[in-house]
């Protein structure tokens, strides 16, 4: 077993033990659970994004991805938690990874129209129409 499947399972038996309780033990396994869903998730998005570093400690030793999602299908609080948590999770990160992209566009032309106004504007150049350097028109 991977160290991480370890350590959330292990962390899980103490929010099960703490939860027995009530008050701020109530709370702290609510924290523990929490830990534990953000592990999962972590590992999920990991195998989404192709970055071992997220679910894999050592070379041999990784949380297999039916372990994350065993956290997910389970018909428990935390299971609702983690199905309810879990899309806008896993979305916001696509979503931002769009919006970046979107914006290095933006600026790749808006420095190239810069770029060609301040050419246009350099004095002794005239400038025409690209209809007219193409075919021509506008000579003698």
């Amino acid at each position: 077993m991977a160290p991480n499947a370890a350590f959330g399972l292990a962390v899980l038996g103490g929010a099960l033990i703490l939860f027995l309780g009530s008050g701020w033990r109530r709370r702290a396994a609510s924290l523990l659970a929490l830990l534990v869903l953000f592990e999962a998730v972590l590992a999920l998005l990991g195998y989404l994004h192709g970055t071992r570093s997220l679910y894999q400690v050592a070379r041999a030793l990784r949380l297999s991805q039916y372990t994350a999602l065993d956290v997910l299908v389970r018909r428990t609080a935390g299971g609702l938690l983690a199905r309810r948590v879990l899309p806008p999770i896993l979305t916001l990160p696509i979503l931002l990874g769009f919006l970046l992209l979107v914006a290095l566009l933006i600026f790749i032309n808006a420095r190239v129209m810069d770029r060609l106004d301040g050419w246009r504007r350099r004095p002794g150049q005239p400038w025409r129409p690209a209809t007219q350097r193409r075919c021509g028109a506008g000579r003698g």
